[in-house]
């Protein structure tokens, strides 16, 4: 079962140990910390040492020159990630098989069928097992026992991928596997996804996205013509719509009053990536850094979006993507600390790899800079996939096989 740990991202929402906390990765960073101390390589427990002791001394010298043990302390949260990364590592444990990868799809499966036949069935089970949970309505998608459709998508990608390492190392049972993620995948109607198929595409044909870039562009005037409301098409058509219908003179503002939802995540991130120059030694990671964000950045109108105030006013505002809460938490300090990540990250892996699995390594970079829960697994999980799906997990240098390069079918649009 040292696989097992590839799985975790199913109880990621959960059951819920801790409550008003959304993601909760608790098995996760359990197996990867039990990882670092049991295991005989030691370069993944030097990398993560270093990195923790580097975190932990910018945390101690912000505390004494800013003040503010709360928000420098929340710092720590950016070493989430990078334990789960050096424990993947640590454990060098081979995918799951096909046969259990099965099971969860059938799972997915059965829940989008519930979610989509009975949603008031669905709604009353999720609502007692989730702290979040949102129910399809015929224009948002379906959110499969995750909060959202967005947060379904990044599941169901994760475990498509996991599928075909699986598929790379030799296991073809199953067949059908991909095509039933790929089903529920569309049945989220995620804008996102559209988001992370581009960055599939740009890997894998950076020719051909750039033709059809070219043409979208050119068809982008006869595409701006009006956004759609809600009620007239399906979530991903509607954001799409207005998102091209926006005053690109005055991006922010415009597109935060036509999509409140697009727009705080548009503006969380932003202002996050902002705060190097107008905050260099950081405002760490507590509730009021965002707010505070917002102040430093001039952006007076990101306190009048729907979907920011409420939870201003009643909850506690986190940046939308790991990149954005470096850039928030660390200010100038966080392109050193992203560079010593990256070096860790190579060290800590004990040799030169291959190059790595375009698809895997596109997928979490994107989720890393653009969306993803900053306590989330998955795109940590991901980038060790993806390097190491081009050789056997555990064989010695001189019998590994020649790597598997099958594409990975993720669906078309």
């Amino acid at each position: 079962m040292g696989s097992f740990i590839y799985l975790t991202p199913l109880f990621l929402y959960f059951p819920r140990f801790i409550p008003g906390v959304e993601t909760q990765p608790l098995l996760t960073l359990a197996l990867a910390l039990g990882s670092l101390c049991t295991s005989s390589r030691s370069r993944p427990r030097v990398a993560f040492a270093l990195m923790t002791a580097t975190l932990v001394g910018w945390t101690l010298l912000r505390t004494t020159i800013v003040g503010g043990a709360s928000a420098s302390l929340s710092l720590l949260q950016l070493m989430i990630g990078p334990l789960i990364l050096f424990g993947a590592i640590a454990r060098h444990a081979p995918p799951p098989s096909r046969s259990t990868l099965a099971w969860i799809t059938a799972f997915f499966s059965a829940a989008a069928v519930l979610e989509m036949l009975a949603p008031g069935v669905y709604g009353a089970l999720a609502s007692s097992i989730l702290d979040r949970s949102t129910v399809t309505d015929g224009h948002r998608g379906i959110s499969a026992f995750t909060p959202e459709p967005t947060y379904a998508t990044i599941t169901l990608v994760y475990f498509l991928l996991l599928a075909r390492w699986a598929h790379m190392r030799g296991d073809a049972a199953h067949p059908w596997i991909e095509w039933g993620l790929g089903a529920v995948l569309m049945a989220t109607l995620s804008t996102y996804l559209l988001v992370l198929v581009i960055a599939v595409a740009l890997v894998r044909r950076p020719g051909w996205f750039l033709a059809v870039g070219l043409a979208f562009l050119a068809a982008l005037p006869l595409l701006t013509s009006g956004a759609l409301e809600n009620d007239d098409s399906i979530r991903a058509v509607v954001a799409v719509s207005r998102i091209l219908s926006s005053d690109f003179s005055d991006f922010l503002p415009s597109i935060s009053l036509i999509d409140s939802s697009i727009g705080s995540r548009l503006l969380t991130n932003v202002a996050s990536l902002k705060t190097p120059v107008t905050a260099p030694l950081g405002l760490g990671l507590d509730c009021n850094s965002v707010p505070s964000a917002f102040d430093a950045a001039g952006f007076d109108f990101a306190f009048s979006n729907p979907v920011l105030s409420q939870v201003i006013d009643g909850g506690c505002l986190k940046p939308q993507s790991y990149a954005a809460a470096t850039t928030l938490g660390l200010g100038a300090l966080a392109l050193p600390f992203v560079l010593a990540l990256a070096f860790a990250f190579r060290y800590a892996l004990g040799s030169r790899r291959a190059r790595p699995w375009g698809d895997a390594f596109a997928i979490a970079i994107t989720l890393i800079l653009v969306q993803v829960q900053l306590t989330s697994p998955i795109p940590w999980l991901l980038l060790y996939i993806a390097a190491a799906a081009r050789q056997p997990v555990g064989a010695s240098r001189a019998s590994r096989p020649a790597p598997a390069s099958k594409p990975l079918p993720l669906p078309s649009q």
